[in-house]
């Protein structure tokens, strides 16, 4: 009985080593899965911020495009404008380098 009792004991005790084992293991992976959890969170951040920095900048592009069309249409309609006033030194062109 006692033989077999020390069996028991031995085979409990190399049950729980293995269990220990596993259970680091276990620590070891879930540590890795937070480091990288947070490695995906930090670079989710990152491409939120490049994000919002091509939206702004796609912004900055729409605004100075609707200015420069605004400058074009200016400067089409002061064309235009020339046409229409009789020409004084030769053509329109030559009449508005010569008025300003």
């Amino acid at each position: 009985a006692l033989g077999e009792a020390e069996e028991r004991a031995e085979k409990a005790e190399a049950a729980f080593r293995e269990a220990a084992i596993h259970a680091e293991e276990a620590v070891e992976r879930a540590e890795k899965a937070e480091a990288a959890l947070g490695e995906a969170a930090r670079r989710a951040d990152e491409a939120v911020n490049r994000a919002e920095q091509a939206e702004a900048a796609l912004g900055e592009a729409v605004r100075r495009a609707d200015e420069a069309q605004e400058a074009v249409a200016q400067k089409v309609q002061e064309l235009e404008d020339l046409k229409m006033r009789p020409a004084v030194c030769g053509s329109p062109i030559v009449r508005y380098k010569w008025e300003y």
